[in-house]
Formats: structure tokens, C-alpha cells, sequence
């Protein structure tokens, strides 16, 4: 399961981590946790390394970042 731009894009800031999972299609990896925040790694569409970087805090995504994303 790769994230593309597009679902990229659709994600927005205040979603749920269920709300994500249900436009990316799978679950991300947990790259750290702390309390109330996890911090997810999906492995992304595009050039070598390509990714994006989903942070929750209690359940609610506070950021988002991409690199390489097609």
C-alpha cells in the first residue's frame, strides 16, 4: 500500500486517524509515540524514498508533510 499526492491532498488537518486510514487504504507505521501523539510513516507513490509524514495528536491528525509524493 503506497499514499499518492492525490490521497495526499484529500487528507486534511482535524481528520481522524480512521478518517485517514479509510483514504489511504491501510495503516501507516508508528515511527514514535508519546502521550496522546503517534507520529505515522506511509510509504509513498513516486521516486525512491517517497513518503508522508502524519502526526496525531489524541486521535486527531495536528500535521502532515510529504516529500516526493506522485
Amino acid at each position: 500500500m503506497l499514499i499518492t499526492f492525490a490521497q495526499y491532498e484529500k487528507i486534511e488537518v482535524g481528520m481522524s486517524y480512521d478518517e485517514v486510514k479509510e483514504i489511504v487504504g491501510g495503516e501507516g507505521e508508528a515511527l514514535s509515540e508519546a502521550e496522546n501523539s503517534v507520529v505515522y510513516n506511509y510509504k509513498g507513490s513516486g521516486d525512491l524514498g517517497a513518503n508522508a509524514v502524519l502526526a496525531f495528536h489524541s486521535g486527531k491528525l495536528l500535521t502532515k508533510a510529504q516529500s516526493g509524493l506522485k
